[in-house]
């Protein structure tokens, strides 16, 4: 007699893990739907270039789970500037900031690269490709000149220079 019941206590036992597990998957799932990721590729004239992702959890407020964002990008500022409030200006800001950083960026690597030859010395940059220093030479006929620029770029979000300084060492000023 004792045999009917341990079956049928095995089985209410399954029953309820079986239903246990059933409901822990549909939660996962549920809190899975409350979580977004997004993923940015950027560019610069045409050319693909870094990625990047901000996993956001989709709860009142809205907050920042995981990222890849640089720690020199304002994401802090630009999260509470738009995040709780317009979602969409918030992924166009961090998209204009990430694409002028990988702009300047690709840009400078490009000119250590392409223009090797008419460096001098190496080029100088900080990590937010916003400050760049760096002397050029130029032949012309049996002259040398050199020249020395700064580049400032005080408008993060601006893929062109605000400022530019350009010395000739040597030169009366």
């Amino acid at each position: 007699m004792n045999r009917p019941s341990t079956k049928s206590e095995e089985l209410t036992v399954h029953t309820k893990e079986s239903s246990l597990r059933t409901k822990i998957h549909e939660l996962q799932r549920q809190r899975d739907k409350l979580r977004a990721e997004l993923k940015r590729r950027t560019a610069f004239e045409g050319n693909l270039l870094d990625s990047y992702f901000v996993d956001l959890v989709i709860e009142k407020p809205l907050r920042i789970h995981h990222h890849s964002i640089p720690v020199f990008i304002l994401l802090e500022r630009i999260d509470t500037e738009h995040l709780q409030t317009d979602t969409q200006c918030f992924l166009f800001s961090l998209c204009e900031y990430l694409n002028t950083y990988s702009g300047r960026k690709y840009q400078t690597d490009q000119l250590e690269t392409d223009f090797s030859a008419f460096l001098t010395g190496p080029l100088q940059r900080n990590a937010l490709c916003n400050l760049l220093s760096f002397t050029y030479k130029v032949d012309q006929g049996h002259q040398t000149f050199s020249f020395s620029a700064t580049l400032l770029y005080n408008d993060l979000t601006a893929a062109l220079p605000t400022g530019v300084t350009v010395t000739c060492p040597g030169a009366e000023t």
